[in-house]
């Protein structure tokens, strides 16, 4: 093969072609014979290291990307995968290592943002909006403020701190004005704290420039169905974004949920079950149990809340339906 450079270019022809259409395990073998002949290519290496990522190899991923980086070449790229390998692997100390090595290239930027993402799954959540703040001390654009506005606003409400995350998005919001996700983001705090009027006022605004926005028509219609009485109307938004979005698994539990508020016990049944094979979610499983318990299936529904418990403790929307239902 090395003797022959057209049979070589051949098969990396036929190895990138097998990317674009998504054969990404054949593809691998293919580049694995290519690296054989060329062992210090580094964008063959590189590419090795994305496909064994992609198909989760993780083993064979690192091995890539640290030869890469013991060759100085695409250093800053492999770094920053080295980080998504470790995040994948749940060693977050270690991701936030490789995080923090990448200086150069396209990948700064996020590699910071995904290090105070691993703080506040460390439940370092100061540590991590200090980061944040120091990100926002630098001269940003428009798009990069709003990333990281976002990531601060989403750190605190994972943390339930929701008052501060309320003023983060106020912040934001004065600075890159009538920003749709910024809008969508403040929206999902403003359902936390109770402030429906905040929540249905931004909704609004984004479905004014993204009127087929399933996530925006899903977010408003959940909330009039779970905390008003506006039952029919929920249902009109929620049915907008079901056939935007026909398999997204929270906007399935959603349309169980209308269907539940409505009576139609057989029919929410059905669409949560639906959902949760489609995700294993605590809030999901929290209103399999409830539509289940009303119906008479109580074994059943504590069987789903016992099962969703033991993967999530600290959910609180499945603490609450089960302190309301069970005595």
């Amino acid at each position: 093969m090395a003797s022959n450079p057209d049979d070589k270019n051949l098969r990396l022809t036929y190895a990138r072609l097998l990317v674009d259409v998504k054969q990404y395990e054949i593809a691998r073998t293919e580049f694995e014979k290519l690296h054989q002949d060329s062992p210090g290519d580094a964008e063959l290496l590189y590419t090795l290291g994305l496909l064994s990522l992609e198909s989760q190899r993780l083993d064979d991923a690192e091995k890539y990307m640290m030869m890469l980086v013991r060759l100085k070449q695409r250093e800053g790229e492999a770094q920053y995968y080295l980080g998504r390998i470790n995040e994948n692997r749940k060693r977050y100390e270690d991701a936030i290592e490789w995080y923090q090595k990448v200086f150069v290239g396209e990948y700064k930027f996020d590699a910071r943002l995904r290090v105070a993402d691993m703080l506040g799954v460390l439940g370092r959540t100061d540590a991590a909006v200090a980061h944040l703040d120091d990100m926002l001390k630098g001269s940003q654009s428009n798009g990069s403020l709003v990333r990281i506005y976002i990531s601060k606003g989403e750190l605190l409400r994972s943390a339930r701190r929701y008052p501060q995350a309320m003023e983060v998005f106020n912040t934001a919001l004065g600075i890159v004005p009538g920003n749709n996700d910024l809008l969508y983001a403040r929206a999902l705090v403003a359902e936390k704290l109770g402030r429906i009027d905040i929540l249905e006022a931004d909704i609004r605004a984004i479905l004014k420039t993204e009127p087929d926005n399933a996530h925006a028509l899903n977010a408003l219609g959940f909330t009039l169905a779970d905390q008003t009485e506006r039952y029919q109307e929920a249902y009109g938004y929620i049915k907008r974004a079901i056939e935007i979005m026909p398999d997204d698994a929270a906007i399935t539990d959603s349309w169980g949920w209308v269907h539940y508020r409505l009576g139609d016990y057989e029919k929410a049944i059905s669409l949560l079950r639906k959902a949760l094979s489609q995700f294993d979610d605590a809030e999901i499983s929290a209103h399999l149990g409830e539509v289940l318990w009303v119906s008479g299936s109580r074994q059943e529904a504590q069987q789903i809340w016992q099962r969703a418990l033991k993967k999530s403790p600290d959910s609180p929307v499945l603490q609450n339906v089960m302190q309301r239902f069970i005595p």
